[in-house]
């Protein structure tokens, strides 16, 4: 019962209202109800090869799906919007405060492209920089700047954001705090992204 098609059944309703609503928001003539069947389709086709997706509680399928609509992103990891996972999280508790019940729930985050993606289309900003990275004498990567542009009422004017070696590193602890939840094995074993250690062992 877990499937995604009796997903789209069961919220046929409200997600043909919130298709009709992002059709107004979006002022474009697309069929939107396609639109959140071919996303529930990517992530139908995710759970081949993560399962504990059609195991996720249908809310935080529709709520993961509605973000994704509202932003114009995608589910599917070839478009690289996206980080898609699953999350142990405590569904009900006793009057001690004690958990009695545990339950999946689908948890999507935005990449870096994304945030581009979504600040282009708001207009938070026009244009941008790739990032200039900062090396150490043994050639690790210690920090950068990123240089983007926005529109103001007197022209373009420039920002720009810098990053170091200790926001890398709190980068990387928040990532392994946000993944080794209830994991015995945190104190031990490394759960950020992988991206944190893939060149060589640095980000």
């Amino acid at each position: 019962q877990n499937q995604l098609p009796s997903l789209v059944a069961q919220f046929s309703g409200e997600l043909e209202s919130f298709a009709n609503l992002m059709a107004l928001v979006h002022n474009t003539q697309e069929n939107m109800t396609a639109k959140v069947v071919m996303h529930l389709d990517a992530l139908q086709s995710m759970a081949i090869t993560k399962p504990d997706i059609l195991q996720c509680e249908p809310s935080s399928i529709i709520a993961a799906l509605k973000m994704i609509i509202k932003c114009n992103l995608s589910f599917d990891p070839v478009d690289g919007m996206t980080y898609v996972q699953t999350r142990n999280e405590p569904l009900e508790k006793d009057k001690t405060g004690k958990v009695t019940k545990w339950g999946k729930v689908l948890e999507v985050k935005q990449t870096a492209n994304a945030m581009l993606s979504i600040a282009y289309q708001t207009g938070t900003i026009c244009d941008h920089n790739e990032p200039t990275i900062t090396y150490d004498d043994n050639g690790r990567i210690v920090g950068g700047l990123f240089t983007f542009y926005v529109s103001t009422p007197v022209g373009v004017r420039v920002k720009t954001k810098i990053f170091n070696i200790e926001d890398i590193r709190k980068w990387r602890i928040a990532s392994h705090n946000d993944k080794s939840r209830n994991k015995d094995d945190a104190a031990n074993k490394d759960y950020s992204n992988r991206l944190y250690s893939s060149n060589n062992g640095q980000i």
